[in-house]
């Protein structure tokens, strides 16, 4: 600790001086940042937040979104000048005024008058090896690993980054590393080609993506800063919880600091203020520990964010469409009881993939999965199973999602030359490399950290690694994934038990609850519709394309729909005429019965 005089800035006899002790980064960001001719009012919350009193910190905390929202600039102090912080700051500030970003749509493209395209993931970047490790070493600093920057930099208007002498703005610091993560072809050097360089890279460039205010979903974000350091758990929550809105989950969550509650007390309170308010997608971070035994006296539907998760969650965010929240909390012994639609039972797990694994380790698991029958079988929703099986080890075909039909297909036949690569020393046809790549880079995105299973009704999918025989698949009425659910008797009659989130193969874009696509009918992600992000629908044969799942009718009794840029499809009751409504009247639990969809009560334990 080091000590510094503080007091009101005046020299006179009457003026009031004292010493605080502060941490050494403090300090020396102090000593960086005054002015040598004039005073300069700075705002630092380890100074003006009395610490130690917890009454005043409750307080306080609130008040932080909102200080930074009303800064006239954020200062970000890295750290004391080194031997490459000024050429870190240079490279990267040449770099973000290279380019320039649509956020909105995720778009890098050459900034005005440049002659060469650095934009291009293709673009091979002129450093050598002392300019990537210094720039190395600036992703690599304490500030970019801590937890409450987020909400610091996420709510400032304008900021900028000083470390040592060298000074950049925030936003080309942001158009840099979204650049260097669109990168693909310019090769690091030897000691700095590894996995942990991306992870680097990765962790900031989720930082740097969520500044855009309809990309500041606080799941989303309690997700992204899942390993960012903290000292307190609780903050795990207090401090992304103020990040949205200066006010909306103050309402909505009905939850206030309060450092005096257990980690169980607060997180219980954030679940259900956001599924109340907002939708059981939730549940979508609630799963069973990967590295430790799981706390018999903690609800499994409440997700335990002082843990990070260690296993990469199958991404099937499509499989229940926009449903409100159908719930029913019992506080004496903390159940929750939803609606589900049953999807199948486990009969077979596989060997997890570790979420460490190298591609070779993967491909060679996958292998190890192949069922006896891979290649002469019929899968039971349609199709051959080996193209059921190439698709569900990227998630269900999640991954090609945003490519049309012609390339989709083309995704699934890069999956049939690898994965017979991996096991029948077969080349990859050289003329189709790029594909085989792109499928490559998606087994590494999708299956680390998960398990192959197959079930009863002979579907196959993947699943949280913990998942066992006799697990069931259920979706979730209100949440957008597939849960795998542990049945487990009580005096009381059953209750279940969330083990985590999976992928099932012809279950992925709203099967369990309104059957099949039609025929010409295939679903899409992404830009394409009115130049809109998000899932639609396109007739092959017409090239028709629509919000509207051609499954269900486009109008329902007393509701009508607009589109919006952002959120898409949006509903509004015409009788009490409120405000227009995310959740879809179509899939509420009344009238999935009464289009004869079988949905049951799960008490969740």
């Amino acid at each position: 600790m080091h000590e510094i005089n503080a007091g009101d800035g005046h020299k006179s006899k009457s003026s009031s001086s004292f010493a605080i002790e502060v941490l050494p980064n403090l300090d020396s960001a102090l000593k960086h940042l005054r002015l040598a001719d004039r005073a300069r009012v700075l705002w630092v919350d380890a100074i003006c937040i009395n610490q130690p009193d917890e009454e005043e910190k409750k307080r306080e905390v609130w008040r932080m979104g909102d200080i930074y929202r009303a800064a006239r600039r954020v200062v970000v102090f890295l750290g004391p000048e080194t031997s490459c912080s000024t050429l870190a700051i240079k490279t990267l500030s040449h770099l973000g005024h290279q380019v320039i970003m649509d956020w909105a749509n995720w778009k890098l493209g050459k900034a005005p008058g440049r002659r060469r395209d650095w934009s291009k993931s293709s673009c091979i970047l002129p450093y050598d090896e002392t300019k990537w490790r210094a720039i190395n070493s600036m992703l690599n600093l304490e500030w970019f690993q801590r937890l409450w920057i987020w909400q610091e930099i996420l709510s400032a208007r304008t900021a900028i980054l000083v470390w040592g002498n060298s000074i950049m703005s925030w936003w080309h610091f942001r158009r840099a590393i979204a650049c260097l993560q669109g990168n693909e072809k310019s090769e690091l050097p030897g000691a700095l080609a590894t996995p942990q360089f991306r992870e680097n890279l990765r962790r900031v460039d989720d930082l740097v993506a969520r500044h855009e205010k309809q990309k500041q979903n606080v799941l989303d974000l309690l997700h992204r800063s899942r390993t960012s350091l903290c000292e307190i758990s609780k903050d795990r929550i207090y401090a992304i919880m103020n990040i949205p809105s200066p006010t909306f989950y103050r309402h909505t969550t009905r939850i206030e600091p309060d450092y005096g509650k257990s980690d169980l007390e607060v997180y219980r309170q954030f679940a259900l203020g956001n599924i109340r308010f907002h939708s059981l997608n939730l549940l979508e971070y609630a799963f069973v520990p990967f590295n430790r035994p799981r706390d018999e006296n903690w609800p499994s539907w409440v997700p335990d964010w002082s843990n990070p998760p260690v296993y990469k969650r199958a991404l099937s965010g499509h499989a229940g469409g926009r449903m409100k929240s159908e719930f029913t909390y019992c506080a004496v012994d903390h159940t929750l009881t939803v609606p589900g639609v049953y999807c199948g039972t486990i009969k077979y797990v596989g060997d997890p993939v570790h979420i460490s694994s190298t591609r070779e380790e993967i491909l060679a698991k996958i292998h190890l999965w192949e069922p006896s029958d891979l290649f002469d079988a019929d899968y039971p929703s349609g199709g051959k199973l080996i193209d059921a099986f190439v698709a569900t080890m990227i998630a269900g075909g999640h991954g090609s999602r945003r490519a049309g039909q012609s390339d989709r297909a083309k995704a699934i036949q890069a999956g049939h030359r690898v994965l017979k690569y991996a096991t029948h020393d077969v080349s990859i046809d050289s003329t189709e490399m790029e594909w085989d790549l792109a499928y490559l880079r998606f087994l590494d995105q999708f299956v680390p950290g998960q398990a192959f299973f197959r079930t009863e009704e002979d579907h196959i999918g993947l699943a949280h690694p913990h998942a066992l025989p006799g697990d069931q698949i259920f979706l979730i009425v209100g949440c957008h994934i597939l849960k795998v659910l542990r049945q487990k008797p009580t005096p009381q009659g059953n209750r279940y038990s969330i083990i985590g989130t999976s992928c099932l193969q012809g279950f992925m874009n709203g099967e369990a609850l309104l059957g099949k696509m039609p025929e010409n009918w295939d679903v899409r992600e992404g830009r394409g519709l009115r130049d809109m992000r998000g899932l639609y629908f396109v007739n092959t044969v017409t090239g028709e394309s629509t919000r509207m799942d051609p499954r269900l009718s486009s109008v329902y009794p007393g509701w009508v729909s607009r589109v919006d840029d952002y959120a898409g499809l949006m509903w509004r009751n015409e009788d009490d005429n409120k405000e227009w409504d995310l959740y879809d009247p179509r899939l509420s639990t009344e009238a999935l019965k009464s289009r004869g969809v079988n949905v049951v009560d799960i008490r969740v334990a």
